[in-house]
């Protein structure tokens, strides 16, 4: 990914089976590109279909504003 500029950073969304965006968190990535993120999602929010990243301002957003960089379906 490209490293992340001033004012801005990368946020993690859990993306559930009804499409709720939940922020999970905010990293990121530095010169190299490399970042490396460990979050565990939490049991009140159920079955989540996908984790998505965005670009947003720093300190991250309840909602993404951005466009969606990076997408995956989680493993079972």
């Amino acid at each position: 990914m490209k490293p992340t500029e001033a004012g801005r950073t990368y946020e993690l969304w859990f993306v559930t089976a009804d499409q709720r965006k939940v922020p999970a968190a905010t990293f990121d990535v530095g010169a190299d590109g490399d970042a490396s993120l460990v979050v565990k999602p939490p049991k009140e929010l159920g079955a989540i279909a996908l984790a998505a990243v965005t670009e947003e301002p720093s300190g991250g957003v309840p909602q993404p504003t951005g466009a969606i960089l990076l997408v995956g379906k989680l493993g079972t």
